[in-house]
């Protein structure tokens, strides 16, 4: 088939598709394999491959062809004066479909900027963006994979230029709708979330719309931002039970990368160093230094609700495969269960009690009701010059939701409640309960009464505090 490209490029395309020129794989997985190409004396290109074979691909490029749809878009933004990688060639070679980009000089990602950039800089950055984005989605483009990694930025402050890249899963419009701009904007502000402040992100936003957004328009924002979040931690959380560039499946074993199935295979049926815990058909062995195994019906659920938590950036231990009942994680040696810390630690709970809060609070927000929030499923990290780190374990009666209802909150909240004993204190308890409520409107108005019922579900659940102590 004869590529589609500008006739002074096509013995340039002709050379890439052969292999003459150095090449370098930069990404692959099992849809596409995206290499660098170094051609001599001339700037580098990338070559995109996807990987749809036989007679089935080939009526789906009839329909659809991913190479020749991105290399639309790429041509529709570049005649619309927004800046993005150019297309130089697409086409079927070897029965796969391919797209031919070149390199942008001295191009970073969006991400890789803001992690370098000081906070003067980030903030004509998030500007410049919104300005960017605005002018993409006035362009009739609606990018449904906008985020951090897919906008290239080139050169410091005002000279700062940005690049859309990446665009197989965009799609041209007469004419964006509303709810069409908001899916866009709230899932690159997921991937903004951790490299930027709230104010940073208000910037972007004044920036987008050319005004301060309505209070109605932020409130559909957050929806939109919540739904793009869940899309993106189902997809996530999904892949690590297929073969793809981060897990592997192998046989009845699925695998986190470069870990092998022989090698885990050995740590999996080597005999425990120490047995750890044992109830019922439930297990936990330390089989490595640092590595442990549990053994447990919900080995499944738990490999996969793990990497659910990770894709919300809340922390747990690493997982490093699965085969049947058991599960290979990474052992934390320098962390203790929550409760034995607070037995033996002296001085001012305070501190340690404000961070776990906010937390809680984070995991909450973030969608995730643990279930099973006793003070021995949170594992604790202290240091003298760093703030306390934690991490939840026993993910077997995890759930996400985009926001989690009151009653799981509530419920989270009076089982850790119930776990706690001395020497935490009524003070303790009430410092945590600011904490957790931060800024929440409703948490803070009507705390007595969130108190009050956070104490009778900590009753009901028999906690272990003993006669006579003080309490809310």
């Amino acid at each position: 088939m004869t590529p589609r490209c500008a006739p002074g490029d096509e013995a340039l395309v002709r050379s890439v598709l052969e292999g003459r020129f150095p090449s370098e794989t930069v990404k692959e997985s099992a849809i596409r394999v995206v290499r660098r190409i170094a051609p001599p004396g001339g700037p580098a290109l990338y070559l995109k491959l996807f990987r749809d074979r036989g007679l089935g691909a080939s009526v789906r490029r009839l329909v659809a062809d991913r190479a020749a749809r991105e290399y639309a878009v790429l041509d529709h933004l570049r005649r619309a004066g927004v800046t993005a990688a150019e297309p130089v060639a697409c086409g079927t070679h070897d029965g796969s479909s391919f797209l031919i980009t070149r390199e942008i000089p001295r191009a970073k990602t969006l991400k890789d900027h803001l992690l370098d950039v000081d906070r003067v800089i980030r903030k004509a950055f998030m500007v410049f963006l919104g300005r960017f984005v605005r002018k993409v989605h006035d362009a009739g483009v609606r990018h449904d994979d906008l985020h951090v990694g897919n906008i290239l930025a080139t050169g410091p402050g005002e000279t700062t230029r940005f690049y859309l890249v990446d665009v197989q899963r965009a799609a041209i419009r007469p004419r964006l709708t509303q709810a069409e701009r908001l899916r866009d904007l709230g899932f690159l502000l997921l991937s903004l979330r951790t490299l930027v402040t709230s104010a940073d992100q208000w910037r972007f936003l004044r920036a987008y719309w050319g005004e301060p957004p309505s209070k109605a328009l932020l409130l559909d924002l957050r929806h939109a931002f919540q739904k793009a979040r869940e899309r993106y931690a189902e997809d996530r959380a999904g892949r690590c039970l297929v073969t793809g560039r981060e897990f592997e499946r192998s046989g009845w074993m699925n695998l986190r990368r470069p870990l092998t199935a022989e090698a885990a295979r050995k740590i999996l049926e080597a005999p425990p160093l120490r047995e750890v815990k044992r109830v019922g058909r439930r297990r936990l062995w330390l089989a490595a230094p640092d590595r442990f195994v549990r053994e447990g019906p919900r080995a499944k659920r738990i490999w996969r609700n793990a990497h659910a938590l990770a894709a919300r950036h809340v922390a747990t231990p690493r997982l490093w495969a699965r085969a049947g009942d058991r599960i290979l994680g990474e052992w934390l040696a320098d962390a203790a269960p929550l409760n034995e810390l607070l037995a033996r630690r002296a001085g001012s709970r305070r501190v340690l009690a404000e961070a776990l809060a906010r937390f809680v609070a984070g995991m909450h927000r973030g969608g995730v009701h643990h279930g099973d929030l006793k003070a021995n499923n949170i594992l604790v990290r202290e240091s003298p010059s760093a703030k306390p780190e934690f991490w939840v374990v026993d993910l077997d009666r995890a759930a996400f939701f985009a926001e989690v209802p009151l009653e799981r909150r509530l419920s989270d909240l009076a089982q850790l409640n119930a776990a706690l004993g001395p020497p935490v204190t009524a003070g303790d308890r009430l410092a945590f309960y600011r904490a957790y409520a931060g800024r929440e409107t409703d948490w803070v108005r009507d705390w007595k009464n969130r108190v009050r019922e956070i104490m009778r579900r900590t009753k009901v659940r028999k906690h272990v505090w003993p006669r006579g102590e003080s309490r809310v």
